[in-house]
């Protein structure tokens, strides 16, 4: 009998639940940073090239529907853009990602730190933020620096997610 209550009781808390009346998410904008280094055009020869992976990545991420959230693609290169303003409907940004290309130079990812603050700064300092950044994580790719100056003064709500679509 307490084997059949342990397994019940194991049963009920891996069950989803077919009703909750939980609250509405709260607000919540993404952040989506492409890697465009050198790095991410490297061809292994086992899968195809991180800059490819990068972009089913990002295709996820921008078709993930989720109420309440906007969303942008910001591309790392030596000169980062960004394709669009914070949005409640990215997939019209979706089908850029084909002609998602690297450069002939490494990137400093953090390069595009104060275009991701700008972001920030428009925003409601109630809303909170997720930053994705898409990339090998190449070591060359990262300023110590600039990612303490971008942290100081933040006053939302940020989480910070590094997708590494790196060969190893």
């Amino acid at each position: 009998a307490m084997r059949i209550a342990f397994h019940l009781l194991i049963l009920l808390a891996l069950a989803k639940p077919i009703y909750s009346r939980s609250d509405p998410p709260d607000p919540m904008d993404r952040i989506i940073v492409a890697d465009l280094s050198r790095s991410m055009g490297y061809l292994p020869p086992d899968g195809p090239r991180p800059i490819r992976l990068a972009a089913r990545v990002i295709e996820q991420l921008l078709a993930d529907p989720v109420p309440e959230r906007r969303s942008t693609l910001i591309l790392a290169g030596s000169t980062p853009r960004s394709i669009g303003p914070l949005v409640r409907d990215p997939l019209p940004y979706i089908p850029s990602l084909d002609s998602l290309a690297t450069e002939s130079a490494d990137a400093d990812l953090a390069a595009c730190l104060p275009l991701v603050r700008s972001l920030l700064d428009e925003r409601s300092e109630a809303t909170a933020a997720e930053i994705c950044f898409v990339t090998d994580h190449h070591a060359g790719n990262w300023s110590a620096g600039a990612v303490r100056n971008f942290a100081r003064g933040i006053t939302c709500p940020v989480s910070i997610n590094v997708i590494d679509v790196g060969s190893g």
